[in-house]
């Protein structure tokens, strides 16, 4: 990995490395405050409730959890509201993020120049996933700070740390492990749009994959490679206990895909 490289690289990418984690720290905030402020008066339960249990499945925002407990009250709102989505915004930050890192170069036609210093291929794509995992671990402290702000002072609520801490720290993986898929992409076909296209596919697949397992019992194994199938993110609150299926899912993909990625990088002809 290059020092030099990674400043440069900060200094290219200050704007997503910034703006991304602030803007959905923001969004955390303010969606978590108008929640757990309302849950106060209004009953949100019941429209919740109210979802069709398979699609509320599919965002991990069921009532009750794997052990049979049962969750209500602001806690579960938080998150059902906020975090049943979120591996989706997750997503969407990698696609806008982690194909270009690898890429953009490549489509602006001044990759040659850069790898004609003294750079290894290997230390340019190794540099570029190290940046994108610590703008990600931004964006998983942006949730946490956001949330925990939501909750507690906002709220007046006790804050969960370790359930919050956890679904940040699931969530961070999840941006990682699907940011993985766009590099690893965007090094084969040496195309910014080839891996956002990636990311966004493999997102489609695993969504309706798991939607459709909550329907239909027969496609629940099938259903184990969605990352959605790892996303509980209420029981997670509720249990403040990390879900290592979950954490063993993503970081695998993640170290997979961002090894793949340095090794066909280094092997392919960038003429």
């Amino acid at each position: 990995m290059s020092l030099q490289l990674l400043r440069g690289t900060a200094q290219l990418w200050r704007t997503s490395a910034i703006w991304w984690p602030l803007g959905w720290g923001i969004y955390v905030l303010t969606i978590g405050a108008t929640v757990v402020s309302i849950s106060k008066t209004v009953d949100l339960e019941q429209y919740l409730r109210a979802l069709p249990a398979g699609f509320g499945a599919a965002f991990g925002i069921g009532t009750v959890g794997p052990g049979g407990e049962h969750f209500s009250g602001a806690l579960y709102l938080l998150g059902a509201e906020l975090f049943g989505s979120a591996l989706i915004v997750a997503a969407i930050f990698a696609m806008f993020v982690a194909p270009g890192l690898v890429a953009r170069e490549a489509d602006r036609g001044t990759l040659d120049t850069l790898l004609a210093r003294p750079l290894s291929r290997r230390s340019y794509i190794a540099t570029r996933f190290a940046f994108f995992a610590l703008v990600t671990a931004a964006f998983g402290l942006a949730t946490l700070a956001g949330s925990a702000i939501a909750f507690g002072p906002i709220g007046g609520y006790a804050i969960p740390w370790r359930g919050l801490g956890a679904v940040s720290g699931l969530l961070a993986l999840g941006a990682l492990a699907f940011g993985g898929v766009g590099f690893l992409v965007a090094a084969l076909r040496l195309s910014t749009g080839a891996g956002t296209a990636a990311i966004a596919i493999t997102l489609a697949v695993m969504f309706v994959l798991n939607l459709a397992a909550s329907a239909e019992p027969l496609l629940a194994t099938p259903a184990k490679l969605s990352f959605f199938s790892y996303w509980q993110p209420v029981a997670t609150l509720f249990t403040e206990r990390l879900d290592w299926g979950a954490v063993f899912a993503y970081g695998a993909v993640a170290m997979v895909t961002a090894v793949a990625s340095v090794e066909v990088f280094a092997r392919r002809d960038i003429a």
